[in-house]
């Protein structure tokens, strides 16, 4: 009777175990975790802040003296202070 118990609550911990694993709907890097490790969350928070590592495509405005120098669909270095 024991080994049954034990064995049920053992089944229900793996369970929790799994459900307590988050997993992103996308490939990404971790930008910023909005909780804190042992916090209560809701379904639908926001816990964590994940940034895409793909392309990334940006609309810049050209000036016409620099744009002859770029042609349509070009890929160019892009770098952003932040």
């Amino acid at each position: 009777m024991q080994k049954l118990t034990r064995q049920r609550a053992l089944e229900k911990l793996q369970i929790q175990k799994e459900k307590s694993v988050i997993r992103s709907p996308f490939n990404g890097i971790v930008l910023a975790k909005n909780v804190e490790a042992g916090s209560w969350v809701v379904p639908g928070s926001a816990v964590l802040t994940i940034g895409s590592t793909g392309d990334l495509y940006v609309g810049v405005a050209v000036s016409e003296e620099i744009l002859q120098f770029v042609e349509n669909g070009a890929k160019l270095p892009v770098h952003i202070n932040a």
